[in-house]
């Protein structure tokens, strides 16, 4: 459900968008499901990570950058 909120907060079309997709925009998505995962206490980086078949680490740095970026602040709001 998170991952369905989140893509269309960021005008996708729907949550697979975010696990099958290679474009930036998917990448900033899962980071941003990811750090809401992590801030609500819902499960782990690394469980986000297993579930969109990505690397922790790679989605670690995607989530850094994504709590600096001002237009994704209001979406982990």
């Amino acid at each position: 459900m998170l991952s369905l909120w989140v893509a269309s907060k960021l005008g996708l079309r729907g949550a697979s968008a975010l696990r099958d997709g290679v474009s930036s925009l998917s990448a900033r998505g899962r980071a941003l499901v990811s750090c809401l995962a992590a801030r609500h206490h819902l499960c782990s980086a690394a469980s986000v990570a297993r579930y969109f078949g990505r690397a922790k680490a790679t989605l670690s740095e995607q989530m850094t950058a994504c709590k600096a970026r001002d237009v994704d602040r209001p979406i982990l709001a």
